[in-house]
C-alpha cells in the first residue's frame, strides 16, 4: 500500500495578486482623503485671509455704519441746524440804528449788532428796523451763535394779540369771548384795519357771533387791547414768542 505523502498548502498567486490590489486601493483611498482635506483647510485659510483683508472702509462723502458722512457733517451749521443758528429772543430793553438788546426769558441780556443784511417782520408781514421799540417782544436769529459779537440775522416781532367769538360790537370798541369764556374787549380807531377770510374789509365785517383775531398793543389798563389789525373769519395766527407756545387762533370757520 503505497502513501501519498501530503502536500504543503502554499499561497496561491491569484489570492495574492487579489490582497496586493486590495491594499493599493485602500492606500490610494487614504491618499484622497488627505489631500482633499488639506485642500478644503488651504482654501479657508485663503478665504479668512481674504475676508481678512478686504476693505471696509465706506466711499467718499458716503456714510459710516451708524453714522453720519463728513460732508453731511460740515454741512450743518451751528448746534446742529442747518445756515443761521436757532433763534433766541426776549423783550427789547434798549435799540438804535446799529445794535439791539433784548432780556430773554432767564433774565440775561444780549445785544445782536443789525446791519443791512438784517430782515424784520412784525406778526408775519414784512417790517423795517424802525418798527423796533423798547417794550416789544422779538424772536432774534443770530448769524453765528457762538460769536463774540454776535450779528441778527432776522428779527421777528410778537405783537399782543386777542381772539374770540364777537359779543357786542361798537363804534370803536369790540367784545368777544374767548376760548376760556372770558370777555375780552378790543379797542379800534381809524387807523385800525380790517380782513375778512384772508381779503381787505371794512368794521361792517365785524359782526355779533363772528370770530375775530385782533392784533395790537396793550392798552394802559393793562388788560384791553389797543387794535391795528382785526382779521375776521380766518384770523393770521400769530408767532409763538421764544420759550412759549403759539396762543389759541380763533377756529378758521366762519360761523
Amino acid at each position: 500500500m503505497s502513501e501519498h505523502p501530503t502536500a504543503s498548502r502554499t499561497a496561491s498567486p491569484t489570492n495574492s495578486r487579489t490582497d496586493s490590489r486590495t491594499d493599493s486601493r485602500t492606500t490610494h483611498r487614504l491618499r484622497t482623503t488627505v489631500a482633499a482635506a488639506v485642500v478644503g483647510i488651504t482654501l479657508g485659510g485663503v478665504g479668512a485671509a481674504y475676508a481678512s483683508t478686504t476693505s471696509t472702509t465706506p466711499a467718499p462723502g458716503a456714510p459710516a455704519p451708524g453714522g453720519t458722512s463728513a460732508g453731511q457733517a460740515a454741512s450743518r451749521g451751528p448746534k446742529g441746524g442747518h445756515g443761521h443758528g436757532q433763534k433766541g429772543g426776549g423783550v427789547i430793553s434798549a435799540v438804535s440804528s446799529s445794535a439791539l438788546t433784548y432780556a430773554g426769558p432767564a433774565g440775561t441780556t444780549r445785544t445782536a449788532a443789525l446791519n443791512g443784511s438784517t430782515t424784520y417782520t412784525r406778526d408775519g408781514q414784512v417790517a423795517r428796523q424802525s418798527d423796533l421799540a423798547v417794550g416789544q417782544r422779538v424772536s432774534v436769529r443770530l448769524v453765528d451763535p457762538a460769536a463774540t459779537s454776535p450779528v441778527a440775522a432776522s428779527v421777528d416781532i410778537h405783537s399782543p394779540h386777542l381772539g374770540g367769538t364777537v359779543t357786542s360790537d361798537g363804534a370803536t370798541t369790540i367784545v368777544v369771548t374767548d376760548p376760556d369764556g372770558f370777555h375780552r374787549t378790543i379797542h379800534t380807531s381809524g387807523a385800525t384795519s380790517y380782513t375778512d377770510n384772508g381779503q381787505s374789509a371794512s368794521s361792517s365785517a365785524v359782526v355779533t357771533g363772528r370770530r375775530v383775531n385782533a392784533i395790537g398793543s396793550i392798552d394802559a389798563n393793562g388788560t384791553d387791547l389797543d387794535a391795528t389789525r382785526v382779521d375776521v373769519g380766518t384770523p393770521t395766527r400769530p408767532t409763538p414768542p421764544v420759550g412759549g407756545t403759539a396762543p389759541s387762533a380763533a377756529p378758521t370757520t366762519t360761523p
